[in-house]
């Protein structure tokens, strides 16, 4: 498994937990996606754990990955910045 841990600091929480059905939809279209989860504070601050079936995958599902933060650059503080695990495993 390879996971993509990104950290995110929102300016409008809100527009984008209104998104959230629809970014649900495309992160489904990512080929290799195992899981992904998102969490954040009140304060727009939060991260997203995203899990690929290998590094491969995630390399080639990043292009679909940047098009998502993309379509919500307008509600953020900035652009994300990840770090990526070569190693990990789902434990429940």
């Amino acid at each position: 498994m390879h996971t993509r841990v990104t950290a995110f600091e929102a300016t409008d929480i809100a527009a984008i937990e209104a998104e959230l059905d629809g970014i649900a939809v495309k992160i489904k279209e990512i080929p290799g996606m195992v899981r992904m989860q998102v969490v954040w504070s009140g304060d727009g601050k939060g991260v997203v754990v995203a899990n690929y079936e290998t590094a491969e995958m995630a390399a080639a599902g990043q292009a679909q990955a940047l098009g998502i933060w993309n379509s919500i650059i307008t509600h953020l503080a900035g652009m994300p910045s990840s770090v990526e695990y070569e190693r990990g495993r789902i434990m429940v």
